[in-house]
């Protein structure tokens, strides 16, 4: 009777410390999981930002681009004109 009780009461403490550590080991597989995820939304939110930025740079790139190349399409073209202007000019001024 006494050797049964002794390893029932044995048996209640081992269970609650398989319950405790179960609780334990929960409880901070839990925290880690949740702060994995804060970090991840916290990355993909700064992935985001990075590349709006990035396609915005390259939108103000391709436009300062296509700028550069239009005024010296326009310069070309006023300087063909102003030498054209200038050497008829001379033609009808002989």
């Amino acid at each position: 009777m006494v050797g049964e009780e002794v390893d029932l009461e044995c048996r209640t403490i081992l269970l609650k410390r398989q319950y405790i550590e179960r609780t334990y080991t929960a409880s901070v597989f839990n925290a880690l999981k949740e702060g994995v995820l804060q970090t991840k939304k916290l990355r993909l939110i700064r992935q985001g930002v990075i590349f709006n930025a990035w396609k915005s740079y390259i939108a103000w790139k391709r436009h300062t681009l296509a700028q550069n190349v239009s005024i010296l399409n326009f310069q070309t073209a006023n300087k063909h004109y102003i030498t054209k202007v200038c050497f008829d000019a001379f033609k009808y001024n002989k």
